[in-house]
């Protein structure tokens, strides 16, 4: 299984509120097994929990977007991929 330490490239990952009504940028040109740490703790924390974010997505350095979580599911990618694979395992270790 392809590791997220072994993909290449700069991503960027984004989320949006209820409050702000616009998306917000978090973090900028990290790498992919960063960009997926970070989203991971968007997608879970208390303001995703209680619905306060609504969006939280990853875009490659093409603006291409590789991960999607929208009020609390995973939407993008599709079954099966690694990401996918990748996100449940570490939400299995908690």
């Amino acid at each position: 299984m392809t590791k997220a330490s072994d993909v290449k490239g700069i991503f960027s990952v984004h989320f949006e509120t209820h409050f702000w009504g616009s998306i917000t940028t978090e973090v900028k040109y990290v790498s992919f097994e960063k960009a997926l740490g970070k989203f991971r703790s968007l997608t879970t924390n208390v303001a995703a929990r209680s619905g306060m974010t609504t969006r939280v997505f990853i875009t490659d350095g093409g603006d291409q977007v590789v991960a999607e979580w929208a009020e609390g599911k995973l939407i993008y990618p599709p079954k099966p991929s690694f990401i996918r694979i990748w996100l449940m395992k570490t939400e299995e270790e908690k």
